[in-house]
């Protein structure tokens, strides 16, 4: 429980530095930076260790697989963060339990009675902060709404299948190693291929400082992500991680001067109550 509590703090402040840094620039410069950092530091540890010595193709490829959707997680996030509020994170972060406890109902086949409630207080809660969002300054378009709901599922997606990895003993190592190693080809490829005018080398010099701090957070942030998510499973990880988005829209507050009101206030409670139904029905 210690590693997703320690990756909860470091998630959220995260968040606030991608919207912040993405203020002075663009995504796929920043995605590719960050990540050439901690792709370098945690391949250098992986092959240190001896941790891909025992990795076959296949479980190479299965890795693979859950960081691409991994990678399409961060991407469409980041559209929408970059102009939108990042109450909407938080938002779609609770949503994201939904997605989870399906996939259990419905392939794991663990059984939750009276689930329905809880996924009828989520869905409620949903709703609810969709329309009290109406003509406001934290409104979104229609499309970052549909990057937004790519983001949820790309990454509960992604979450299950590295706890399928994590549970056939793959090293942790290995799969931010991987993860990272595919964000940084994937963005790094666009930028060249959009032809990004800040892929330049006084670009790379003036963010340095704060691509390192951003790299630090990130590294151990995803590592005690993952050895939380290997000491427990994709639901109760999802919950616990329901302080993460709380925490980002609190942080959110505090440095953008955002606020919400008494009826996304309201919204809000529905979800989180429908997610602890979601947990306490479980055992």
């Amino acid at each position: 429980m210690a590693y997703i509590f320690l990756s909860i703090v470091l998630f959220s402040f995260n968040n606030i530095l991608w919207k912040k840094n993405l203020q002075h620039t663009t995504i796929l410069f920043l995605v590719s930076y960050r990540s050439s950092i901690t792709a370098l530091l945690s391949l250098g540890i992986a092959f240190y260790l001896e941790s891909f010595k025992s990795i076959t193709p296949i479980q190479l490829l299965h890795i693979s697989i859950g960081s691409i959707f991994g990678v399409i997680g961060l991407l469409s996030m980041l559209s929408v963060i970059k102009k939108a509020s990042l109450h909407w994170l938080g938002v779609y972060n609770l949503l994201g339990i939904l997605f989870t406890t399906l996939y259990l109902l419905v392939i794991e086949k663990i059984e939750f009675k009276y689930s329905i409630i809880g996924v009828f207080f989520i869905i409620l809660g949903f709703i609810l902060y969709i329309i009290s969002a109406k003509n406001k300054s934290i409104k979104m378009k229609i499309n970052q709404h549909i990057l937004m709901l790519m983001m949820t599922i790309s990454f509960s997606v992604s979450s299950i299948i590295h706890w399928k990895n994590l549970s056939i003993e793959i090293p942790t190592i290995v799969i931010l190693s991987n993860q990272e190693l595919i964000v940084f080809i994937t963005s790094f490829l666009l930028g060249i291929f959009c032809k990004r005018e800040d892929f330049k080398i006084s670009y790379y010099r003036n963010y340095f400082s704060k691509i390192i701090f951003m790299a630090i957070i990130i590294f151990f942030a995803l590592l005690c992500s993952f050895l939380g998510l290997k000491q427990t499973d994709p639901f109760l990880s999802s919950l616990l991680f329901l302080a993460s988005p709380l925490t980002t829209i609190v942080l959110n507050i505090i440095f953008f001067k955002e606020h919400l009101s008494k009826q996304n206030l309201i919204a809000l409670l529905f979800m989180i109550t429908g997610a602890f139904i979601l947990h306490y029905i479980s055992f």
